[in-house]
């Protein structure tokens, strides 16, 4: 718990939890001592992203944590940093000391002291609900902040997507993507969507030039490449990547839009830090902001900014463009002085994407690179949010992390958003570890293989043929045991659940950062995935997507896991209810997603998503079957060659 110091100089209770009123000063304001047993800590590494550290009490915590999640002798603690009257705060500490810092974006900032809302904190027994509550009391707090139930979510993500760029970079056009598209379409697979990353543009000095894409990458517009790939290839929906004031650097002076100057003098909420907890690695550290890539000034629309938008979105709709991926969000913090703080322009910028997503694009916009309290907090009806720093695919070290970081920014982030853990690679070292992960997060699965380099059994374990991809009924969170596990100095196992369907799923993953060539071993029991306790259902069928059926397990059986270096293992528990469980279709990570299954009076009707074999357990004979079956190391494995058959029971 959080023993207050006089620099809180209120407390306002709320049905649930309380907002601590803190007197602010320009350098960090201790705000009181931390008692805890055990934290983890949601800081900011750059500018954009988030990671996340465990740690044994609270000892030095990181600069730029904004969220904290707390334990006492059983007893959990939410701490969320919140924005108030122009500043965003973070936390930081040392010797259980705890600090809060506040920040306009202005080289004036604090004058003089500043009496702000800035921390939200909530406690209780039951960590997973306080999420919950805390999240309807936030969300009734900050005007343009909205929960994920009351949101309308993006549609196509029941499909496999695939991004262009670990694939290809900026090196894309309509002849490498008609190429991959059809060696995925010859492998027997579709993809619902794919999302064209950076490299389409026509651009000068890091600015976007034009809405038309160059003509050398897609000659004939976007229009005609669009039409081509959804009727040759089945293709859904395509998504336009741009950041978030156009290129880079901004945009070009000649697209007509007033534009206001900035040259990065600051360097915002980074100030010269490196990340230090993650292996080396920052993906979006000082190096990557637009003025030490090109080293020109950056060109970035305000006041134009709603015709910038209209026109430009408009113009993407004509030519057949589904939905957007916007990168750099988290940048325009730097662009704050003059331009009344890092809130408020960010508050223009949130309003503008948003209605501009929500009137062109249905709702189809990926937000990447925007792991920042002004952006949360006025995020409006925009709904899903990309949850870590960029997948390194070349980087087997950030395998562990990534997954890591992944669960505990969606554990902060998943009421509010769809969590998206970035694309991913099939073929290699790690593609079924990715995928799993994915497969559980509740949240889009694209992949950005290299053409050729695909591994197409990842990939159908996944999606069906024709790109279904079943989706999680919330976002994973990672088991209580699992809570305050520090993967950089425990050997031990990491794990997530869900839900689907009224089955339940477990994930669990190695997530060692070197290859030491020896297993973690462990074991876990279905009542450690909370709904799965709650249940009234006593017995269980086991699923491994590793090992196939394992057999009927009670709540407190354990079932045991041992695991290499980045592998994982994905379990499925079906409730056996009336004597039978239906697993599902075999050879998919979570099987039970790809059949629907209506019980009658007469017996069971099933429908998969494509023609397979489909199992089920059963302490009944089967008394009368439209389909072939035959009975294998304890289940009915029916010959499902049509996508739909009649099974009756003794």
């Amino acid at each position: 718990m959080l023993i207050a110091g006089t620099s809180v100089i209120r407390r306002e209770k709320t049905e649930n939890g309380e907002f601590l009123w803190v007197r602010a000063r320009k350098n960090a304001t201790k705000i009181g001592v931390l008692d805890v047993d055990r934290v983890v800590c949601i800081y900011r590494c750059n500018a954009c992203f988030m990671d996340a550290l465990a740690l044994p009490a609270a000892q030095k915590l990181p600069e730029k944590t904004l969220f904290m999640l707390t334990e006492k002798d059983g007893f959990f603690s939410l701490y969320y940093a919140l924005t108030d009257g122009g500043y965003s705060c973070w936390f930081s500490g040392n010797d259980g000391a705890l600090y809060l810092h506040a920040d306009n974006g202005k080289a004036d900032s604090f004058e003089k002291s500043e009496e702000l809302c800035a921390v939200y904190t909530i406690s209780g027994e039951d960590v997973y609900a306080l999420f919950s509550l805390a999240a309807k009391t936030l969300a009734s707090h900050f005007e343009n902040l909205r929960l994920l139930s009351e949101k309308r979510r993006p549609d196509y993500f029941n499909r496999l997507g695939f991004c262009t760029y670990n694939a290809f970079h900026d090196n894309i056009g309509e002849s490498v993507l008609s190429d991959l598209l059809k060696n995925w379409k010859d492998n027997g697979l579709s993809a619902g969507y794919i999302i064209i990353d950076d490299g389409w543009m026509k651009t000068k000095d890091g600015k976007m030039m034009s809405f038309v894409p160059d003509e050398k990458k897609f000659s004939g517009g976007f229009k005609k490449f669009i039409e081509n790939v959804k009727k040759v290839y089945g293709i859904d929906y395509v998504l336009l990547w741009h950041t978030f004031y156009g290129y880079w650097t901004g945009i070009d002076r000649k697209l007509g839009f007033p534009v206001k100057e900035s040259i990065f003098n600051r360097n915002g909420d980074i100030n010269g830090k490196k990340a230090n907890y993650v292996c080396g690695v920052n993906t979006t550290g000082e190096d990557f902001y637009p003025v030490n890539i090109t080293g020109d000034e950056c060109l970035y629309p305000v006041e134009s900014l709603e015709s910038f938008y209209d026109a430009f979105y408009s113009y993407l709709k004509e030519e057949g463009v589904d939905g957007t991926k916007i990168d750099a969000i988290g940048w325009l913090e730097l662009f704050g002085e003059d331009n009344g703080g890092r809130l408020e322009i960010m508050k223009k910028y949130a309003k503008q994407i948003d209605a501009a997503v929500g009137k062109y694009m249905s709702g189809k916009a990926i937000c990447c690179s925007c792991e920042s309290l002004d952006f949360f907090y006025n995020s409006g009806e925009l709904s899903l949010v990309r949850t870590c720093k960029d997948y390194m695919p070349d980087k087997l070290s950030t395998y562990g992390p990534h997954v890591f970081f992944n669960a505990h920014n969606s554990l902060w982030l998943g009421e509010f958003f769809v969590c998206d853990y970035d694309m991913f690679q099939s073929g290699g070292k790690g593609g079924k570890f990715h995928a799993v992960n994915r497969a559980i997060s509740g949240g889009p699965i694209y992949g950005s293989d290299e053409i050729y380099k695909e591994n197409f059994d990842v990939l159908r374990s996944v999606a069906s043929s024709d790109g279904f991809v079943p989706v999680c009924d919330t976002y994973a969170k990672p088991t209580k045991r699992s809570l305050f596990v520090n993967i950089y100095e425990e050997r031990k196992l990491f794990m997530q659940f869900n839900e689907l369907k009224g089955n339940y799923l477990l994930a669990v993953y190695n997530c060692s950062l070197n290859d030491d060539e020896e297993k973690i071993e462990d074991f876990f029991t279905i009542s450690e995935i909370p709904p799965a306790a709650e249940s009234k259902t006593e017995k269980f069928a086991v699923y491994s997507d590793e090992r196939g059926f394992l057999g009927v397990f009670g709540k407190d059986d354990e079932i045991q896991t041992s695991l290499g270096f980045i592998e994982a293992e994905l379990f499925v528990a079906v409730p056996v209810e009336e004597k039978r469980a239906w697993i599902g279709l075999e050879g998919k990570y979570i099987p039970s997603g790809f059949i629907f299954v209506e019980r009658t009076p007469e017996g069971d009707v099933v429908e998969t998503k494509e023609p397979g074999k489909c199992l089920v357990y059963s302490e009944k004979p089967i008394k009368n079957s439209s389909v072939g079956f035959c009975l294998e190391n304890g289940l009915y494995v029916f010959n499902a060659t049509e996508k739909k058959f009649f099974v009756s029971w003794e």
